[in-house]
């Protein structure tokens, strides 16, 4: 696969105070690409493959706006992959299915109360997390998100902003998709998931239409894919990970926090 070199500008939202970075990223994996645009963001291209794949979920929302009506390249119909949307509540424990995607971008509108309480809980899974996407043929996708995590949630008449640093994993099950920012600041799983009381993790292999772990991994910082850097090739990509409370991760992402206490002064 030929290597594409974009730049990105990322803005991270990091208590009041609003950053601006810009970086270069080389993708060059089978999962999906970045293609050069007018948009420093634009043209995402992202491989479906026969079956259940897990997506991004802000992905998923702006190809169904924006490229549903394109044709050619063995492009996916949104219009059929749109309708079979399964979206993992942390609040509820349970999955919810995304009627259509217009659910998920005006839940208040279409008086989805599900989504309304999960976008009032400030939910990282429903901002930055992925869904379950089901498709009858390997297909293509084309996005303008670069990678990165929604920071404001909007709809007629009704917009409601959060910080990123914000939103919360909920204890238990968390669909948390590889963003732009966590492999800039070249973050391990351990760096991101700490004070979360991380117990289990794995990812889903949609070509193999199974689990990449079996059995699912124990969330282990002696593990090297825990300790590990995030890199490029791995953006868009999901973490399911299990917590055992909860926690705020993009602050960690950011500046690489953590939850111990500062050494104890010397006898």
């Amino acid at each position: 696969m030929k290597k594409i070199l974009l730049t990105l500008g990322l803005i991270l939202l990091i208590g009041s105070i609003t950053y601006a970075i810009t970086f270069d990223v080389t993708l060059d994996n089978g999962f999906g690409t970045y293609k050069q645009g007018e948009h420093p963001s634009s043209d995402t291209t992202i491989n479906i493959s026969k079956g259940w794949n897990l997506l991004p979920i802000s992905l998923i929302s702006n190809a169904y706006g924006r490229y549903n009506g394109l044709e050619g390249q063995n492009r996916c119909s949104m219009n059929t992959i749109g309708q079979n949307i399964y979206y993992h509540s942390p609040l509820q424990n349970k999955y919810l299915k995304i009627e259509a995607m217009d659910d998920y971008s005006w839940p208040d509108e279409r008086n989805n109360v599900g989504l309304q309480n999960e976008f009032k809980a400030q939910h990282y899974s429903i901002w930055g997390g992925s869904a379950w996407v089901y498709s009858k043929t390997d297909c293509i996708v084309k996005s303008d998100v670069g990678g990165g995590v929604s920071s404001a949630y909007g709809s007629p008449g009704s917009t409601k902003y959060y910080n990123t640093n914000g939103l919360t994993l909920k204890s238990g099950w968390n669909f948390v998709s590889i963003n732009a920012s966590m492999t800039y600041y070249e973050r391990t799983l351990a760096e991101i998931f700490d004070g979360c009381g991380a117990v289990k993790f794995n990812m889903w292999d949609a070509k193999a239409q199974n689990w990449k772990y079996n059995p699912t991994k124990i969330f282990d910082t002696s593990d090297s894919v825990v300790t590990t850097p995030l890199d490029e090739s791995q953006i868009f990509s999901t973490i399911v990970i299990k917590t055992t409370q909860d926690c705020q991760i993009m602050e960690n992402v950011a500046t690489g926090g953590s939850s111990s206490s500062p050494p104890t002064l010397p006898n």
